[in-house]
């Protein structure tokens, strides 16, 4: 069984803001059962797929925005401090409590054509170009 973490582009801070500029970023990770930040730093990174890792926290550039695109795998929030607006925290984003399992590609999954309809329960994602189909499960 193939599992896949996906990972999604943390679209806070990927525009200019001069009131943001060099501030100081910490992406926190969110508590699903209580939708409430934790203490613990999430781990961001660098593309939506591989190991490489970016500093957490991070600090925004001189316009206020990443210095690179920042994507996560797990639902955070960012708090923001040495802003030219007071210290705060953004809403809620990423993909929350599920990961990808069992992947099976439309072909292996039907008759050979591309199924008309994704079946209740699934999500239908693309890998290296391949569609696959794959149940969605909340993390254990």
């Amino acid at each position: 069984m193939t599992s896949i973490a996906a990972r999604v582009l943390l679209t806070d801070f990927a525009l200019a803001n001069p009131l943001y500029a060099n501030a100081l970023v910490r992406v926190l990770t969110v508590d699903t059962a209580t939708w409430l930040p934790t203490d613990t730093l999430a781990t961001i990174y660098s593309s939506t797929a591989g190991s490489a890792e970016l500093t957490n926290p991070a600090r925004l550039d001189g316009e206020g925005k990443w210095g690179q695109p920042v994507y996560v795998s797990d639902a955070v929030l960012c708090r923001v401090t040495d802003a030219q607006v007071p210290s705060h925290d953004t809403g809620i984003t990423g993909i929350g409590p599920f990961y990808f399992s069992e992947l099976v590609t439309e072909a292996a999954a039907g008759d050979g054509d591309a199924l008309p309809a994704t079946p209740a329960g699934y999500v239908e994602i693309y890998v290296g170009g391949t569609a696959y189909l794959s149940p969605l499960y909340p993390k254990p």
